[in-house]
């Protein structure tokens, strides 16, 4: 699924593809896909464990930062908090977006 990604200031935007994945918790985007688009990461107060889909914890350990950005799937955009981890795409579109959809 293609996705347009803006930062809040608007002074970074970029089309990716996207995962749409129901079996994934919340949204995430991928932490080098992140740096290297220029988005600004935020730090958290309290690091969360990653864990994959057979429960077993992440090898990337915990998640330590989010990003906040304004994403437009299709005709649809929102102010949407991705946390940031090592993954196989882009972004990974979660439950947390589909229960809200």
């Amino acid at each position: 699924m293609r996705a347009t990604v803006q930062s809040t200031s608007g002074d970074v935007a970029f089309d990716c593809d996207s995962l749409l994945d129901s079996g994934a918790s919340q949204c995430y985007v991928d932490k080098d896909y992140a740096l290297s688009a220029g988005l600004t990461l935020r730090k958290l107060a309290h690091p969360v464990p990653a864990y994959n889909a057979d429960g077993t914890e992440n090898v990337t350990g915990t998640i330590d930062a989010t990003v906040v950005v304004n994403i437009r799937i299709g005709a649809h955009i929102e102010r949407l908090t991705m946390f940031v981890t090592k993954i196989s795409h882009p972004i990974i579109i979660g439950y947390s977006w589909l229960k809200k959809h």
